[in-house]
């Protein structure tokens, strides 16, 4: 006879449900000196030992002797978990010093430009110029005709800040960019979504580069993954302007995402996008591209170090 198995049921909590989970964390942090409550891990001599418990950030540590009974944080904290139930959840005390800020909205990568009220472009990367300090770069093409320090507006996270175009852009055989100056430097930096750190730039090597896989940064949209088709390549883009030395990947990109930047598995940037590029050859297979202007080409043109 076949031996019955014994149901699959969920594991037993460790911990009580969360509003009562928040009522012990809020009475933890109307003792003294706690700044910040949380459940964590339990740290021994900086290393954590894997168990839950709840941490408690203090501004100062105080001996027990020099505090009030009640001010004392205990070593366990007994919770009810059902009526007939408890459960003991140790505590732990680290120092916590400084205090919290909120963290503000960064100019940079894949923010969006809004030159005016018909056009949009996106930012690919963000600079440390010689002339004009901290600033952040678009497509030029997407400036084109703007007097230079005009006023223009980058969304980001949300929340939309002033810059001004710092210099006419450049427009030739070698690139494709402009150079927006915000009104606070302080908040500039190549950070994708304001979270996650990019760089440095990568020069592709052709003879190994070729077909890996990389990531476009778009402003209004999830990241784009795509395949490098193409290194060093030169694509007319008018009718007396041929640009070099490009780096191709399949066409996903579209109208707005210009200036933006394709990054690799490990954040570099390989560059900014210039535009698209569609062909067909002789049976009429096309052949469409994202093309995009080598990120380092416009450091060494600015003179300019990235962030």
């Amino acid at each position: 006879m076949a031996q019955r198995k014994t149901p699959l049921i969920p594991k037993p909590r460790k911990l009580p449900a969360g509003h009562v989970l928040d009522e012990n964390v809020r009475r933890l942090m109307n003792k003294p000196n706690v700044v910040a409550a949380f459940v964590g891990k339990k740290q021994r001599k900086g290393k954590d030992t894997g168990q839950l418990s709840l941490v408690c950030g203090v501004s100062k540590k105080i001996p027990e002797k020099d505090l009030e009974p009640s001010h004392i944080i205990p070593k366990a904290v007994e919770i009810p978990i059902t009526r007939v139930r408890s459960t003991r959840i140790a505590t732990d005390v680290i120092p916590m010093h400084g205090r919290f800020e909120a963290q503000a909205n960064m100019l940079g990568p894949s923010d969006l430009v809004l030159p005016d009220q018909f056009t949009q472009a996106t930012i690919g990367i963000a600079l440390n110029h010689p002339t004009f300090g901290k600033v952040i770069t678009t497509a030029g093409h997407a400036v084109q005709g703007v007097p230079t320090g005009s006023p223009m507006i980058v969304s980001s996270g949300g929340d939309s800040f002033s810059v001004r175009l710092a210099a006419e852009p450049r427009i030739n055989q070698r690139t494709d960019h402009a150079l927006l100056a915000p009104e606070n430097q302080d908040i500039v930096g190549n950070f994708f979504r304001d979270v996650t750190p990019l760089g440095p730039p990568f020069i592709p090597d052709p003879n190994q580069d070729v077909g890996t896989p990389l990531f476009i940064l778009p402003s209004d949209r999830d990241v784009i993954t795509v395949i490098c088709r193409g290194l060093h390549g030169s694509v007319r883009v008018g009718s007396n302007l041929i640009m070099n030395d490009l780096i191709l990947t399949d066409l996903r990109t579209v109208d707005g995402d210009s200036g933006a930047c394709v990054v690799d598995g490990n954040w570099r940037v390989w560059g900014v996008l210039l535009g698209r590029f569609e062909t067909t050859d002789d049976n009429g297979n096309l052949g469409n591209f994202s093309v995009f202007i080598p990120a380092f080409r416009i450091l060494l043109l600015e003179g300019a170090q990235f962030m």
